[in-house]
């Protein structure tokens, strides 16, 4: 004997599928949960800002460390709160604590994967590159990796921060003031000059191997960045990491040494830190 079903248990059994569709999706994590927003371009990876992120045990937390992606690189480091540990064994492969991870970053060819690699804590490179899924969940809502870190896309403006900082540092920098673990430099060195073109970097008078320098600097940190990799010499390609602050015609820029970065604009005693100041020279 056969039985009709009528409207009402058509409803029935379209909210019970319905009902049974969106457990498997919350249950899965399907891709139900991005919408359709098209694929993530680099252009949009670039003008990432670090929003949110979730742990293991699915709990929301405000963005307390800094992930931010440049043209080609990104840094993660501690800000009011240290870089998670789970995100650190996945970039690093074994637990290890870190104020800073830092590499290079690029999308496969749909948009649906991030690949970080040239990985390095401080000096020490890890060889091998991971690999995170990367999606939107909104027009400006990006989502990465799971748990899920959480950022939003900002609108670019005319020009980035990171070619603006560039620019505004380009020219011939004068030293006023020089102290390296708590003692100041002889009078003999504050005829120093730090000379910008390009990404290039010239100390003048210099030594060899101690003269010329490629320049990175990243003012999406807080403190802002600024690397110094040796172009030539017995240490070529190792880098020196620094913070500095620009105002105006006022530079600092402080140094760490063996692949640490300083935390703040110091250069006290046993610090293992020197504190540049330095005056624009005008044309």
């Amino acid at each position: 004997m056969t039985r009709s079903v009528d409207g009402c248990g058509y409803l029935r059994f379209a909210l019970l599928a319905f009902v049974a569709l969106a457990v498997f999706a919350v249950g899965t994590g399907s891709v139900w949960a991005q919408g359709d927003y098209g694929p993530v371009t680099a252009k949009a990876v670039r003008n990432l800002s670090f929003n949110h992120y979730f742990t293991p045990d699915k709990k929301s937390h405000t963005a307390d460390f800094q992930w931010v992606f440049t043209e080609t690189d990104f840094v993660i480091a501690s800000g009011k709160g240290p870089i998670p540990a789970p995100l650190l064994e996945q970039l690093v492969g074994e637990k290890i604590e870190a104020d800073e991870v830092s590499g290079q970053w690029k999308l496969n060819r749909d948009g649906s994967e991030v690949v970080l690699s040239q990985i390095s804590v401080g000096p020490v490179r890890y060889k091998k590159s991971v690999t995170f899924a990367i999606y939107k969940t909104a027009p400006t809502v990006v989502r990465i990796g799971d748990p899920q870190f959480v950022f939003s896309v900002e609108t670019p403006t005319d020009r980035d921060p990171v070619r603006k900082e560039k620019a505004g540092i380009q020219g011939v920098w004068k030293l006023t003031s020089l102290v390296s673990n708590g003692t100041a430099a002889p009078a003999e060195l504050m005829v120093l000059k730090l000379v910008f073109v390009g990404d290039k970097l010239a100390f003048v008078p210099g030594e060899p191997g101690f003269t010329n320098y490629i320049v990175k600097l990243n003012p999406k940190l807080h403190p802002a960045q600024f690397d110094m990799i040796h172009a030539d010499g017995d240490n070529k390609d190792e880098i020196q990491r620094g913070i500095y602050r620009r105002d105006g015609d006022t530079l600092k820029i402080c140094l760490g040494v063996d692949g640490i970065r300083p935390v703040d604009f110091s250069a006290d005693e046993n610090s293992e830190q020197s504190l540049y100041i330095l005056q624009r020279e005008k044309r």
